[in-house]
């Protein structure tokens, strides 16, 4: 078998890359060594020390896939894709016992970080 791109790597990345080059009539052929297809956004049996205990390999959210055209050209909703949109999105606890949430909202989060550095608080919200 012939094929006109090669992908290597079958993670998430590899996926959409190698979905697009085959929407565009090339054949292409997606090569992974692991098992499994997914990369970081599989959700598997990680820790030796919790068997049955399933988590995330990496990707803990999917808040950029969200804001780019890769959903609705894929047409991943029809494999059974949806989100459900948290708030806070995700938290980042430090060893005092302080948490530092992160909303969607760029106004709330800095006034998070401020509470730890008014600082840092201003140079988020500049950055946006």
């Amino acid at each position: 078998m012939s094929y006109d791109c090669v992908v290597v790597g079958g993670g998430h990345n590899g996926l959409v890359a190698a979905n697009y080059i085959a929407k565009a009539g090339l054949r292409v052929a997606v090569f992974e060594r692991r098992g499994v297809l997914g990369g970081c956004c599989t959700t598997e049996e990680l820790l030796p020390y919790a068997p049955g205990f399933k988590v995330n390999g990496g990707a803990i959210d999917h808040i950029l896939i969200q804001r780019t055209p890769i959903i609705r050209d894929l047409g991943l909703e029809r494999f059974g894709l949806k989100y459900v949109s948290l708030e806070p999105m995700f938290e980042v606890p430090f060893g005092d016992g302080r948490v530092l949430p992160f909303y969607s909202s760029l106004e709330k989060t800095v006034d998070e970080f401020a509470r730890f550095s008014r600082r840092d608080a201003q140079k988020l919200y500049e950055a946006r």
